[in-house]
């Protein structure tokens, strides 16, 4: 399977609960991909990106050093599959070993050792979805041109009955709503549904 570089837009905090998730921004074609993170796994993700350092050495600080120190280096940070929600994670050494972990380590490794984090092109067909420039701006405070294409090379058609212009990416924001636990009468972002972190677990 082949795999697509991606960039992390941010962390953001979604509802009354301010449950955290992480947007991920699939370039080449203009689609986002949600992952919902864990309290800790959030809050440690929202400090490296504000390059926050730890007055003594964290979990991820310890394994920087072991990789730097015992090994040839990594190769690769990938999202490797998608069920239910929850996305696997997998770090791959130069000399060939593989190992698993969860999103957030993934993404704050790839940080730390300034690399792309890379997703399985099928996960990224699977689970991302595109939202018009309204949308990206109002819930996840992302900017981009509203003239942008929509994800199938076409740009989106304002005179269509659609809220955004195009249907389908109507239904990939409807699909992301329901997935934060938001249903459409919600619009405050209000949670009406069971979520689940990246370790599976259900939000309370």
């Amino acid at each position: 399977m082949s795999t697509v570089p991606v960039s992390l837009c941010g962390v953001f905090p979604v509802g009354p609960e301010n449950f955290l998730c992480a947007v991920l921004l699939w370039e080449e074609r203009r689609r986002f991909l949600p992952i919902w993170l864990s309290p800790v796994g959030g809050t440690q993700l929202l400090g490296r990106i504000g390059e926050w350092e730890p007055a003594r050495p964290d979990t991820h600080n310890l394994l920087l050093d072991v990789i730097e120190q015992s090994t040839t280096g990594v190769a690769a940070i990938e999202l490797t599959s998608y069920y239910n929600g929850v996305y696997l994670a997998q770090v791959t050494m130069e000399d060939g070993a593989e190992f698993d972990c969860r999103p957030t380590d993934a993404l704050v490794l790839s940080l730390m050792l300034d690399m792309p984090i890379e997703v399985e092109e099928e996960v990224l067909n699977q689970a991302s979805l595109w939202l018009n420039a309204e949308d990206a701006s109002d819930y996840f405070d992302i900017q981009f041109d509203s003239d942008i294409a929509d994800g199938t090379g076409n740009g989106a058609d304002s005179s269509s009955n659609s809220a955004s212009g195009d249907k389908q990416a109507d239904l990939d924001f409807e699909n992301l709503m329901r997935e934060l636990g938001v249903e459409e009468e919600d619009l405050g972002f209000g949670s009406t549904g069971d979520t689940q972190d990246e370790n599976g677990e259900e939000e309370p």
